[in-house]
């Protein structure tokens, strides 16, 4: 693993790794190897951040954007997708 790819990883957000996660092919020098397991490490424990985040801003009606009337008794609807 190279120093930048280490410091793109510790600097991107869950959204980013998620989205290079779902461009990017399987066989991709970011998800094999030594880079590869870094990557997936960081990915799971800013998952973790991010899932906590959500929950919380759903359960306080602060997701944005579109009113509380959205909301139903398992959260937000808008978080759905992640």
């Amino acid at each position: 693993m190279t120093q930048d790819e280490k410091q793109w990883i510790d600097n991107a957000s869950y959204e980013e790794l998620l989205g290079r996660w779902r461009r990017l092919p399987s066989g991709s020098s970011w998800f094999i190897g030594e880079t590869g397991e870094y990557y997936s490490k960081v990915m799971a424990r800013k998952r973790s951040k991010a899932e906590r985040r959500i929950r919380w801003q759903s359960a306080n009606g602060e997701c944005g954007g579109h009113g509380i009337s959205q909301h139903n008794r398992w959260g937000c609807a808008c978080y759905s997708a992640i």
